[in-house]
């Protein structure tokens, strides 16, 4: 049995994602279809996802675009 590769995203990078979108991890994890648990364990300790569970994330980020006008009252922590 082959054992899939994964890949390190960057937690910050990804919750500045979600608040430029106006989502939650939960929104995400339905948009990418991946499990709750892997978006938490991404998000609250930095662990690795599959590249398939990283292509849907991405994919489902590039569905939901932007929120125009947002990104201007985002706490700064939140962006940088």
């Amino acid at each position: 049995m082959r054992r899939e590769s994964h890949i390190g995203l960057d937690p910050e990078k990804l919750l500045v994602a979600l608040n430029r979108r106006g989502m939650s991890a939960a929104d995400l994890a339905v948009a990418a279809d991946v499990s709750p648990t892997t978006l938490s364990a991404l998000l609250h300790h930095g662990r690795p996802v599959s590249v398939r569970s990283a292509r849907r994330i991405a994919r489902a980020l590039t569905e939901a675009e932007p929120i125009a006008g947002l990104e201007s009252l985002l706490r700064d922590e939140v962006t940088s």
